[in-house]
This record gives C-alpha cells, structure tokens and sequence, in this order.
C-alpha cells in the first residue's frame, strides 16, 4: 500500500510499486513540460487557449521552431535540423522512437524520460515542418474523447 501527495493537497493511495512508478514518471514529464500534476486535470470549461497558458515552455518551444523555418532565423540546432527536410526529420523521430520503446523497457527512468523528450522534439519539429502545431494535434484527440 502507498499513498503519493500530489498538487492541491490531493493524495492517491494504491497497492503495488508498479503504479508508485508510474505516477512519479508523470510528475516528472509535467515537470518538464513546466506544469504541476494539478493542472493535468481536463474539465470541459478550459480552452485550447486557456490551456496554452499553462504549457509556457511548450509554447515557447514551438516559436522556436517556428523561427527556424525563417531563412534569416540564427544558427541553431533546429534550423540545422529544419534545413535537412521533411524526410530526415521523420527518420530521426524514428530513430529517437525506437530508442524510446526499449529505454520504456528497462528500469532507468531517466533514460526513459530523455528518449521521451527526444521523440517529442522531433515529432514537434515534423508538425512544425508541415504548418501545424500541437494544438492542432490536441484538438483532434479532443474530438476523439468527447463524451
């Protein structure tokens, strides 16, 4: 038995050391993505818009793509990665995937966190390489799940 504080005071209470881990890798990625696990609750007021002002970095991240695709845009890694084109971008989301599925396979958390946040560079940068963001994504999974 194990109980795990999370935002707003809440606390979860389970049995068995499997779901402890899994809650500790999602308070990790909402670390990355600068949110806390309170924010992860959707209610159907939110927005697309209201929900952007919680994913600051996300947001920030995603102008950056955008400004590479710019011809003058400074020297950076995602234009040097933007430059390479469509189908090299899909080959190392690819690379960075399979990476992702076996670190998912072993106990290093860390490297499980870090080839998810590889994959989701690369899936970004092919979004923003075709016009699209993630909250075009969003809104289709959001659509799917209506209920």
């Amino acid at each position: 038995m194990w109980s795990k504080k999370i935002g707003n005071g809440k606390e979860i209470i389970g049995r068995g050391r499997d779901f402890g881990k899994l809650i500790g890798k999602i308070q990790s990625l909402s670390l990355f993505l600068q949110i806390g696990t309170n924010n992860m609750d959707l209610d159907k007021t939110n927005t697309i818009e209201t929900k952007e002002k919680r994913f600051p970095f996300l947001k920030k991240l995603e102008a950056m793509m955008e400004e590479a695709k710019l011809e003058d845009a400074k020297k950076s890694k995602m234009k040097r990665v933007h430059k390479k084109g469509t189908s090299q971008i899909a080959k190392k989301m690819g690379e960075e995937a399979v990476e992702m599925v076996i670190a998912s396979s072993q106990e290093d958390d860390h490297a499980f966190l870090e080839e998810s946040a590889d994959v989701l560079f690369y899936y970004l940068m092919a979004l923003h390489d075709r016009g699209f963001e993630l909250k075009d994504v969003l809104e289709i999974l959001k659509k799917r799940h209506k209920k």
